[in-house]
């Protein structure tokens, strides 16, 4: 079975997605996050739901951010898919004896609701448990009850 049929049976078996809905692919640029943007892409159609994504770039890296950010747009540009970016600033905003990697979480988090809210959307982000493709999982977050 395909990547795309695992995604389109764990949307069906949770009943994730709507005919009609709005989904944001949460996008980093990285292999899971591109690789759960395309078969979304394709599967769209198929089940009736307008797809975007988002791209926050946390400026953690200096260029290779950037590189990561102008990738995604050439992307979504190349698919036709309509692209939100926004950039945080982590290390700025840091409370005392918080990681980075915790206020980077907090940050993205609080993109995604807000965009959520805005366009009266679901977000849809890839986490890779292991080294194969075969073991991302798609996490919707639905409004923003479940983000406490």
């Amino acid at each position: 079975t395909t990547m795309k049929n695992k995604i389109r049976q764990t949307i069906n078996a949770f009943d994730m997605i709507s005919k009609g809905d709005t989904v944001i692919c949460a996008l980093s640029g990285g292999a899971d996050s591109v690789c759960l943007l395309h078969n979304l892409k394709e599967i769209s159609d198929e089940l009736g739901f307008r797809l975007c994504a988002c791209h926050i770039n946390h400026n953690l890296r200096g260029s290779e951010s950037d590189a990561d950010e102008k990738y995604v747009r050439s992307l979504c540009e190349r698919l036709e898919i309509e692209l939100f970016v926004y950039s945080v600033d982590v290390t700025g905003t840091l409370a005392k004896h918080q990681s980075v990697e915790e206020r980077a979480r907090e940050l993205r988090y609080e993109v995604f609701e807000e965009l959520s809210r805005k366009l009266g959307a679901k977000i849809a982000t890839a986490h890779n448990l292991g080294d194969t493709a075969e073991t991302v999982i798609l996490n919707m977050i639905r409004g923003t009850g479940l983000l406490t």
